[in-house]
């Protein structure tokens, strides 16, 4: 499961905020208190995708791309196997890198895309034929938009 993403460019009152932590069951993304609809729910889900290996965050936000800059993205997910920590940057986004918990990279060459997914295949115990692990994803996330009266 994941467990936490973080970003020196996810900022909160003007500064770099903390880890964004996961937890089991039902996990809510709030907007900002003033209720403004600024770039920050939807391009965290989009971070969210990205962390399970894709790429839209790269390929559809060109505007976050130019504004924000080359950044790294770390995260973490624990399984029965252990906890293990990554790391993709929005420069190389198609390579992953094994991290240590502080998010150093641990080993120099990084991951390709394919072993990556195959690895969290694997973690997830997704063990039926032909199925990849974006595609199995796929159908069972689904992100939505929800705006609520108060």
């Amino acid at each position: 499961m994941l467990i936490e993403i973080v970003c020196d460019k996810f900022i909160e009152h003007g500064k770099p905020r903390g880890p964004i932590t996961f937890h089991s069951g039902l996990n809510i993304i709030l907007g900002s208190e003033t209720g403004s609809n600024s770039i920050g729910k939807s391009t965290f889900l989009m971070i969210v995708d990205f962390v399970f290996g894709g790429t839209d965050y790269i390929a559809k936000l060109k505007d976050v791309q130019s504004n924000v800059g080359e950044h790294r993205i770390c995260f973490a997910f624990k399984f029965q196997s252990g906890i293990y920590y990554f790391s993709r940057s929005s420069v190389n986004y198609k390579e992953v890198f094994v991290c240590d918990r502080d998010y150093n990279v641990k080993d120099s060459v990084p991951w390709s895309m394919d072993k990556y997914t195959s690895f969290l295949q694997k973690e997830y115990e997704l063990n039926l034929p032909g199925l990849t692990f974006r595609n199995a994803i796929g159908r069972f996330s689904r992100i939505k938009d929800a705006f609520i009266d108060e």
